[in-house]
């Protein structure tokens, strides 16, 4: 790992922490349509990234996320990546639906290939 990239992942790790709180906060104590609209206000107020650039934020994003309260959560790292992406916030936003197991998943299009879903709901 060079330097400078080194250097850009602890800045994307402190915007991550930075981000977290609130997205936490949110993701506890509010509904999905009202949080999700404060997360893409403040991920289209950010810079444009390169694609490298948003590969190393989704490193930093997984690497906060596994040590989030209650471990790895989909919705904690979509809800990341649209606050901190400005491309994420402007993409749709989905929840997958596996009703025949009572399971879910949120991601951001374009930012996994998830299992299909019995239903989704694109936001």
């Amino acid at each position: 790992m060079s330097p400078k990239y080194a250097l850009a992942l602890a800045v994307d790790l402190g915007h991550v922490l930075l981000a977290l709180p609130a997205v936490e906060r949110g993701r506890r104590r509010s509904p999905a349509g009202p949080l999700l609209a404060e997360m893409r206000a403040r991920g289209s107020a950010r810079h444009a990234r390169s694609l490298p650039s948003r590969a190393r934020l989704a490193r930093a994003i997984g690497w906060v996320d596994r040590l989030g309260p209650g471990g790895p959560n989909c919705l904690r790292r979509a809800l990341l990546r649209v606050a901190l992406d400005p491309e994420a916030a402007r993409e749709p936003f989905v929840f997958g639906l596996n009703v025949a197991e009572a399971k879910g998943h949120a991601w951001v299009i374009g930012t996994e290939e998830p299992a299909r879903f019995d239903v989704e709901f694109r936001v």
